[in-house]
């Protein structure tokens, strides 16, 4: 069985129970922090279970190494034009079974979307684009939204964030920050600009 979350930046933890893969029944539990994922698998039911984990991550985040159940384990990195994936594979026992995944400099952004009402018009933002520097320590990101309209996206460790052109970095509800961009309200012709 195969596992490759891409988890929205405000997410810290997730549950996923009853997946049934065969005869046997997997629970798994995600958690992540600025220097670490963890996956806690159990399982009941009867013959062989693998997984793979494959969790996404930015282009910016390291991997230092991965241990399962406190023994080290091999690991694999790959990398495509929007993210990374490290991926993991291990055998599932009776349980619990903790997988760690060591990093650093994983960082996110992700934006809150909602549907129009009824009839009316989009006027939530869309990413168009997103691209690294070579060097992996600048973002940039193509936005398109309604004129006039101000739109906040989630951060995932604020903390490495220097500096912000084009947006403003703002207190979120629960103490952490978000990106504010604000569209210019004479935008024109254009029904969305960037």
């Amino acid at each position: 069985m195969k596992f490759a979350p891409h988890v929205p930046s405000e997410w810290t933890s997730f549950a996923v129970d009853n997946i049934h893969v065969g005869a046997v029944a997997l629970d798994f539990q995600y958690g992540r922090s600025p220097d670490e994922i963890t996956l806690q698998t159990r399982r009941s039911g009867t013959g062989d279970c693998r997984i793979e984990f494959a969790p996404a991550l930015s282009l910016r985040a390291d991997v230092f190494g991965a241990e399962l159940n406190g023994r080290p384990v091999p690991f694999q990195v790959e990398k495509n034009s929007e993210d990374q994936h490290v991926r993991v594979r291990f055998a599932v026992y009776g349980g619990p079974n903790v997988l760690r995944i060591r990093l650093r400099n994983d960082f996110g952004l992700s934006a809150n979307s909602t549907l129009p009402p009824l009839g009316a018009r989009s006027r939530g933002l869309r990413v168009i684009s997103e691209s690294w520097s070579a060097a992996r320590d600048a973002l940039t990101l193509d936005v398109s939204g309604a004129p006039g309209g101000q739109y906040d996206l989630n951060v995932w460790d604020q903390q490495q964030i220097l500096s912000v052109d084009g947006a403003e970095l703002v207190r979120g509800n629960k103490g952490g920050k978000k990106l504010r961009i604000h569209l210019d309200t004479n935008a024109g012709q254009q029904s969305y600009p960037h």
